[in-house]
């Protein structure tokens, strides 16, 4: 035997071992499984169990929450800590466990429920999570809440149609039957004028950012969503968008803030109710959400001290200046507040209660209303009324 052929066959004996090699590394390839989020139910009749467990990551989850649906009650979870009837459950964050267990669950416990996984390193942070059912009979699916979005003209717009199951797609179409596919691939770095807005499909997430928008935008949109797991039928909802040049048209950013006439100041948003009033007068009022660009405030019990001007702030989104306005609350009756009795306090304030709609536009404005035995000053943030 030859040196040359003694050289082809070790040249040959190495390309097998290379080949082996590489077909060991792709069959390992395709039997790595996929980090995933694994969701499991325990119910009893004292108690419900709600678990999803990250699996197969070489990540620790560093934030744990849940969401409750019906009523969006959402819960930070950690280890070893409960607060009332929902404490965290499970073996801890490094083995994977975001879990909540509910003593004396009632029936909105027994709904629907969202859990949302964050884990990776200080370098990188995933976010995932999955939908859970505690009912005992399966919801049909249905969007769970749409509500009316106002924007500026050239700016950014998010609108939200969220599921209440995994879905397989999502889309929106416009006033001017324009339709816009969206998922969680399209995302901003891709070159477009609208992107998914949302944690992912699997999650109910239905959602679009637009940008630029325009005045030509303003109308009734309607919004899309389909899940092949439930039904073949898809379900629809409408979202009513305006868009304006006007600054005063926007969405309260950061914050919403009053200023009594006496100078006590104060910030308040949806969570301050009349259960949990600010110094036991003032809370938000239920009838105007901040989300859709009010600022307002109900006072409880009306004193002299609530007669003269109100201050109301915030920021618009947008906008990185503070906007605020003057309010001026009077009354016909009385020519020095100081001077009213408790009886025509209350019968100034149509069941005892003073509404304050905080407005914040380009500028300072004043505005005024007197009504026969009720005080009322009304701004708003989209509109004057």
């Amino acid at each position: 035997m030859n040196a040359l052929t003694l050289s082809a066959k070790k040249r040959k004996a190495k390309v097998v071992k290379i080949l082996d090699l590489m077909g060991k590394l792709q069959f390992a390839k395709k039997n790595v499984k996929k980090e995933q989020i694994v969701t499991s139910i325990h119910r009893g009749a004292e108690f419900q169990v709600l678990v999803c467990q990250l699996r197969y990551s070489r990540q620790t989850i560093r934030f744990c929450r849940f969401l409750r649906l019906s009523d969006q009650l959402g819960l930070n979870m950690l280890e070893g800590v409960g607060w009332g009837r929902y404490r965290y459950y499970g073996n801890g964050f490094e083995t994977g466990d975001c879990g909540l267990e509910i003593d004396d669950p009632d029936g909105v416990d027994r709904g629907l429920w969202k859990c949302v996984v964050g884990y990776g390193d200080e370098q990188i942070m995933k976010v995932s999570g999955a939908i859970l059912d505690g009912g005992e009979e399966e919801a049909p699916l249905a969007i769970l809440r749409v509500e009316d979005v106002n924007g500026l003209n050239g700016t950014e717009v998010k609108l939200q149609c969220n599921a209440n199951k995994p879905l397989d797609y999502c889309w929106f179409k416009d006033p001017r039957g324009v339709i816009y596919s969206v998922s969680e691939v399209l995302m901003e770095d891709e070159e477009g004028s609208y992107w998914y807005d949302g944690i992912s499909l699997t999650m109910g997430d239905c959602g679009i950012r637009l940008k630029p928008v325009t005045e030509e935008m303003t109308g009734r949109w309607s919004c899309h969503v389909g899940s092949s797991r439930v039904s073949a039928l898809e379900v629809s909802s409408y979202v009513n968008v305006r868009v304006s040049t006007s600054q005063i048209i926007g969405s309260v950013d950061t914050y919403c803030r009053f200023i009594t006439p006496s100078g006590q100041a104060f910030s308040l948003d949806e969570s301050v109710t009349s259960e949990n009033a600010i110094l036991g007068n003032y809370y938000s009022n239920p009838n105007h959400n901040p989300k859709k660009g009010f600022c307002s405030l109900v006072v409880r019990s009306v004193s002299s001290a609530d007669i003269g001007q109100w201050i109301c702030a915030g920021k618009i989104a947008g906008h990185t200046m503070e906007q605020y306005a003057a309010i001026e609350v009077s009354t016909e009756s009385a020519g020095n507040p100081a001077d009213l009795s408790t009886a025509s306090i209350v019968g100034m304030a149509l069941g005892g209660a003073v509404i304050l709609v905080g407005a914040v536009g380009l500028g300072y404005y004043n505005y005024w209303r007197r009504v026969r035995k009720q005080v009322v000053a009304h701004c708003q943030w989209n509109q004057q009324q």
